[in-house]
């Protein structure tokens, strides 16, 4: 409502409240001072009566309007001054508060909006409760704010900085945590041995606990060990997950996640940790306290926590053989996926390692031992200690030269006792368990398979019984663009290159080109290795039977399947007009990743028919004996020119 409106209003109001005052009272009226001698002067009386009131209405509503937009503008004022640190914002946790904390440019979510702050401390407003806390907040960590509150809030016409001195020394302290963060490099690594205690029960020493290294730094592994002497220790596992850690007086602390089976919220995982190093010991040992629950209230010392380790460093494993030079010559090795690299820069441990540098898997070569069973191939045994994520142990592994550019291992489960490892239990040669390394060159071979085939795909029975008629999408596999009709399909192997793997659409001449990159044969299997002339580092296993002409390609895995997983996935239809679609098969990717999502193996089988062996093109004779003949005359050329310069 403006102010003109409201004066029209009054006005006529108290115009009504006149005219009743000098209808019902005439003689009071006209006795006035001013208005009692004439009609004229009662009616200008009237009238300033009537402009005095519309002039008040309008001061009274301009005063108003303008206390109105000083109050709205004081609170944009004050939103401006205060700022929370722009690294701030974002979600956080604590303890006992539903859902997730948010911090904007100048509001937490379940205190208020900030009307001003000085130094660490915040005047918060409750819109809800029309009252104001003083919060002081400390950061102790990028991922780690802390803060005490005034007990009361205070209304807003109370309001002053004054009211941030009503906050004691005792008052309880508030953490928050901030969630989807990175981790961080934790403060000590592994490997240690430590006791620890929880409350009342007594200090569980013997077996002692372990403290394993995980394969980056930012993962601790306890596996507790139960006393028998002692009443409430346990045989447990639990992943801590490093989030923060600062210095505070004589004392740090660290804040982390701990996984395992009973925890299934924030609450449960979210643990504060207070620890100091024992300087007078000669071996790196720690003390630690923990709390009990998603906070850091009541811990100032290593002994007040509701949870008590002493950590003691422990020896390290020592390598004491080396892989063959076979291996360790290239000291770097891909997956036919090109996901995984292992490191052999060292020859006495290995390192698998993703595109990003991330550390997959660590192992150490402890012992070598004599392989007492016959393969094709070079093949070693060895007894290694390998580190996967933080789970680690000894497992056996068999190395195999496939040649001198593929390499194959296979590394049975992770075992405490060394004697177990190679044990038929813990080693099983079943094919899975391979893994194809390649050197990471761009060099190519001559192609195993020689001629001309025509092709006739296999449908895997998984695809409902779909049907895309007379359409092939073998090399829509490897590239959605190329569509074929299937009997216009064939296939060219190291014909007018010897390295050239060729499918070829004769409908319209168009040609997807692969090349060779080495192979080998196991019984009637020969296996080859493809790769795109722009992807030479992405490559596709190949296996063919020698037997019945049976190919299959393989796409998106990290090792080449063996002949009892050929075909396991396909019917035996035979109907060559029926199109296909790629089977899913799961894969067992490796190493295997908790935190990332699983991976599937694309694979493609179908039957070839030779359509004859291949010729060498005139064109391609031509120019090869046009170079030899352009090669033995500059040869020629050459030896006359060293002659005739001798004879001078």
């Amino acid at each position: 409502m403006n102010c003109r409106h409201q004066s029209t209003i009054w006005s006529q109001y108290l115009t009504l409240l006149i005219d009743s005052f000098m209808n019902r009272h005439p003689l009071s009226y006209k006795r006035t001072k001013h208005c009692h001698r004439s009609m004229i002067v009662d009616n200008f009386c009237r009238q300033s009566l009537h402009l005095s009131i519309i002039f008040a209405t309008i001061i009274i509503c301009l005063l108003s309007t303008f206390v109105r937009v000083s109050y709205i503008t004081d609170a944009a004022r004050t939103s401006e001054e205060c700022r929370f640190p722009e690294h701030w914002w974002g979600s956080w946790f604590q303890k006992g508060v539903s859902g997730t904390i948010t911090i904007t440019m100048n509001n937490i979510s379940h205190k208020g909006f900030c009307r001003k702050n000085h130094g660490d401390k915040y005047i918060i407003e409750n819109k809800t409760d029309r009252c104001v806390r003083c919060l002081v907040i400390s950061e102790r960590h990028a991922n780690i704010l802390q803060y005490k509150e005034t007990s009361y809030c205070y209304p807003l016409s109370e309001y002053s900085n004054e009211i941030c001195f009503e906050i004691n020394g005792d008052a309880p302290l508030y953490s928050l945590f901030r969630v989807n963060t990175s981790p961080i490099k934790c403060p000590f690594s592994g490997p240690f041995t430590f006791s620890y205690s929880k409350g009342i029960m007594n200090e569980c020493r013997d077996p002692p606990s372990t403290i394993d290294e995980c394969t980056d730094d930012r993962h601790l592994l306890f596996k507790f060990r139960a006393c028998i002497d002692v009443k409430g220790s346990e045989s447990k596992v639990e992943e801590l997950e490093c989030l923060a850690d600062w210095k505070e007086g004589s004392y740090r602390y660290l804040v982390g996640k701990l996984y395992h089976q009973l925890a299934t919220t924030d609450e449960d995982r979210f643990r504060c940790f207070v620890f100091e190093r024992n300087n007078s010991d000669y071996v790196e040992s720690y003390n630690i306290g923990q709390s009990g629950d998603a906070s850091c209230e009541g811990l100032f010392s290593p002994r007040d926590g509701s949870r008590t380790f002493k950590l003691r460093k422990s020896n390290s494993i020592q390598s004491s053989c080396e892989f063959p030079p076979w291996i360790t010559e290239v000291k770097l090795w891909t997956t036919l996926d090109n996901r995984h690299v292992h490191d052999f820069t060292a020859l006495n441990q290995f390192t698998v390692v993703d595109m990003k540098q991330t550390v997959f898997q660590l192992a150490k070569c402890i012992r070598a031992d004599d392989v007492s069973f016959q393969y094709r191939f070079n093949t070693s045994r060895f007894i290694i200690h390998t580190t996967v994520q933080c789970s680690s142990g000894y497992a056996c592994m068999n190395a195999y030269q496939r040649e001198d550019r593929i390499t194959e291992l296979q590394i049975g489960n992770i075992v405490s006792d060394i004697n177990e490892a190679c044990s038929p239990n813990n080693f099983n040669l079943r094919p899975t368990n391979f893994i194809t390394l390649t050197t990471m060159d761009q060099e190519t071979r001559p192609c195993e398979l020689s001629g001309i085939f025509s092709i006739r795909t296999r449908m895997p029975y998984s695809y409902n019984q779909k049907v895309m008629a007379n359409y092939s999408r073998l090399v829509s596999l490897l590239d959605s663009r190329f569509m074929c009709q299937e009997k216009a399909l064939k296939l060219r192997s190291n014909c007018e290159e010897p390295e050239l793997f060729q499918f070829i659409c004769t409908t319209d001449n168009r040609v997807k080109n692969f090349y060779c990159r080495g192979g080998w044969k196991e019984n009637n299997t020969q296996y080859f290795l493809v790769s795109l002339i722009d992807k030479f580092n992405y490559e596709y296993c190949i296996s063919y039977n020698i037997d019945n002409q049976e190919i299959r390609l393989i796409r998106n895995s990290h090792f080449c399947y063996r002949n009892d997983q050929i075909f396991q996935n396909y019917d035996n239809t035979q109907n060559p007009s029926r199109s296909f679609r790629p089977s899913v098969v799961i894969g067992d990717q490796y190493p295997t990743n908790k935190y990332a999502s699983t991976k599937y193996d694309d694979s493609i089988s179908f039957t070839l028919i030779n359509e004859g062996s291949c010729q060498r093109s005139s064109s391609v004779s031509i120019i090869k004996h046009s170079c030899q003949k352009q090669f033995i005359l500059s040869w020629l050329f050459i030896t006359i020119v060293v002659s005739f310069r001798l004879k001078l």
